[in-house]
């Protein structure tokens, strides 16, 4: 079909992704509203409107995968996937006014709500809230751009506060590795880790810092109560930290290839580990 973006271009590869047109069209909003070049507009227009027509499930708003040249849809559904033409559609609202840009991300919101978080008995938080459940964590940061760019515009709060609650309560847990403070990526779809990836604890540390700015307390039950509201940002400082030492000791993962081999990730009780302080709440 006409319009989108190739998923990749080298080795050849006909199917467009939504995985690369979405971000496609948030890029060309930013590049319109920092240079007021209509070109960008333009193309952040069309790039948005190819994902309707071709993309998105009219059943629930939610959008599909991949479309061949004979188009034939893969209709697998990722949160990633969704979050970034949400995060198209305010941007466009941003830029244009036009309420239909607005709806349609508050549609693309709710059903991404609806499908992707669960009710959540949390032991360590002593309460129940609705936690991002079934995918990649990587992929959760990238709908969590869309949750927090609709949320500048309506202030809707529930949303962040699953972000926001889904995460500690993932440091507070055993996702998180008490020797390195690394966090698994497999928490969320019940299995367990062997090894940890830089694009899985970067993902970590997007949300962890986009938390930060949303500047929401949300320790009230004494069980997990903090000396201080900076929980968020000590977390993300102490990943961040992480983040630098994996990628400056040569443990950059491969993600340009499905069929690339790793290069080995950090072992338990090895020189890689890092020393960090007590995880916080604890003396």
């Amino acid at each position: 079909c006409g319009g989108g973006i190739l998923w990749r271009e080298i080795p050849a590869y006909s199917n467009k992704h939504t995985c690369s047109t979405a971000p496609a069209a948030v890029l060309g909003c930013k590049l319109y509203q920092i240079t007021k070049e209509q070109k960008y507009l333009d193309k952040a227009k069309e790039f948005y409107a190819w994902l309707i027509q071709y993309m998105q499930d009219p059943s629930d708003r939610l959008f599909y995968d991949n479309i061949t040249p004979s188009m034939t849809i893969g209709k697998s559904k990722y949160s990633y996937n969704s979050g970034q033409p949400m995060q198209a559609a305010c941007l466009l609202y941003n830029i244009t006014g036009e309420q239909q840009y607005l709806n349609e991300a508050q549609q693309i919101a709710r059903s991404a709500y609806s499908k992707w978080f669960t009710l959540y008995d949390s032991k360590e938080l002593g309460e129940k809230f609705y936690r991002i459940n079934g995918d990649h964590v990587w992929f959760y940061s990238v709908l969590f751009r869309g949750f927090l760019e609709l949320y500048k515009i309506d202030g809707r709060r529930d949303y962040v506060t699953a972000f926001e609650k889904s995460m500690l309560q993932a440091w507070m847990s055993e996702c998180r590795n008490q020797t390195t403070n690394l966090l698994s990526n497999n928490y969320f779809i019940g299995k367990t880790n062997s090894s940890w990836q830089v694009l899985h604890e970067g993902a970590f540390v997007e949300m962890l810092a986009s938390c930060t700015g949303t500047r929401r307390k949300i320790m009230k039950n004494k069980m997990y109560k903090m000396k201080n509201d900076g929980w968020i940002h000590d977390i993300a400082k102490a990943l961040c930290c992480i983040f630098l030492i994996m990628t400056s000791g040569g443990m950059l993962y491969s993600c340009s290839s499905e069929n690339e081999d790793p290069v080995p990730p950090v072992q338990e009780g090895t020189e890689n580990a890092v020393d960090l302080p007590p995880a916080f709440g604890e003396d």
